[in-house]
């Protein structure tokens, strides 16, 4: 995967084929969505609904961290937990997801790319 990220030239002259990788990657994707669907049907209700609060956190995270950045994702998670808790405290669970697209709001508008985003 990571050869053909780098140079999908380069990797088919060493033989890896892009095509069957990339089927080889959705798979993989769809089966952890599955396994993720299957594992939370237990806990919480089953609707096509289920996990768009979690999705919804995950998009804001990865957004506030910085695209293409793990530690800028870890970062942004720190700080929209500590965001969302404290904003429960303060403000009402109602409110926190609205304050975290604020928060979000101010992020893109002061530094577009994330806390540790590239340019």
């Amino acid at each position: 995967m990571r050869a053909i990220e780098e140079d999908e030239d380069a990797a088919k002259l060493q033989g890896v084929s892009p095509d069957t990788v990339s089927a080889i990657n959705v798979s993989i994707g769809f089966m952890l969505a599955a396994i993720a669907g299957g594992l939370m049907g237990p806990i919480f209700v089953v609707n096509p609904g289920m996990g768009l609060g979690a999705l919804l956190m995950a998009f804001n995270v990865v957004i506030i961290g910085g695209l293409g950045s793990v530690p800028g994702c870890i970062l942004g998670g720190l700080f929209c937990g500590l965001v969302q808790t404290v904003g429960a405290v303060f403000i009402g669970v109602e409110l926190t997801y609205g304050l975290l697209f604020a928060l979000l709001i101010a992020v893109l508008v002061i530094r577009p790319t994330g806390f540790m985003g590239h340019a």
